[in-house]
């Protein structure tokens, strides 16, 4: 039987535009997972497991949480919140899985098929102090396979970046790609940052994850030891820093996450 998960060859580039210019690229890889579907995929995939060790593994808990038990369960408690009636028939989920039992995941995405085939997105966002935030991309944002919403941030994410900055997301998709754009800026529009991911959906399956992994050895450390290594050059740039302590109450909305 074909498995429903699959594997997302990405492309990432982070481009700043002030106070002071700085720019990089990076290549690694995410997993597409239907929720409904972990546990029955993950069967037939030696290396990789739910909520116990292995090579790769998924925690219910690196996502939010409401306390309402599986993932499925926590997303419509979510969109409840938002004012959503609808339900979704179908969950993705675009993350990376824990790798030798580390995870980091800056953003993890869940786009969703409602019961009446319209489109809704949850972009969830984590930082490094072991906090998660969701945000809503509404059907009001989609025009066919694309989507595009500015939200405010209040979240401590970049210490680089003022917590009162807009995220503008935009989406495109189609069976075979996604094409995702982050932008933080500011209430008058000034882009402060780009990031822009793309990725290419590939079978999931051992020896396919295996030749990712040799091209990607221990992703999730890659990814975070990026994160601190740019903030040191941002830092020896001499822009601005940021304390976590600093203006909490621009901080809404924020839940732990479990490591």
């Amino acid at each position: 039987m074909a498995i429903n998960a699959q594997l997302i060859d990405c492309q990432v580039t982070h481009t700043r535009f002030t106070p002071k210019k700085h720019s990089f690229g990076a290549s690694f890889f995410w997993f597409s997972l239907d929720v409904d579907h972990i546990d029955e995929d993950f069967k037939k995939l030696p290396l990789v497991s739910r909520n116990k060790w292995n090579l790769f593994q998924f925690r219910d808990d690196d996502h939010i949480d409401f306390d309402q038990g599986d993932i499925r369960s926590n997303v419509e408690y979510f969109l409840k919140q938002q004012g959503e009636e609808l339900k979704p028939k179908k969950i993705t989920l675009w993350t990376n899985l824990r790798c030798v039992g580390y995870v980091f995941n800056p953003v993890s995405f869940y786009f969703l098929t409602m019961s009446d085939d319209t489109h809704r997105v949850i972009m969830e966002v984590g930082n490094t102090f072991n906090e998660l935030k969701p945000f809503l991309v509404p059907a009001s944002a989609f025009k066919g396979n694309r989507a595009e919403v500015r939200v405010q941030k209040h979240f401590y994410v970049s210490p680089f970046i003022a917590l009162d900055t807009f995220f503008t997301f935009k989406l495109r998709f189609d069976d075979k790609s996604l094409s995702i754009i982050v932008n933080s800026d500011k209430e008058d529009g000034t882009k402060v940052l780009t990031a822009a991911l793309t990725g290419q959906y590939k079978e999931l399956s051992s020896k396919s994850l295996l030749l990712s992994l040799f091209k990607h050895p221990f992703v999730t450390l890659k990814i975070i030891t990026m994160i601190h290594w740019h903030a040191l050059l941002l830092w020896l740039k001499k822009i601005p820093y940021i304390s976590k302590d600093d203006n909490p109450h621009l901080q809404q909305g924020n839940m732990r996450w479990k490591k």
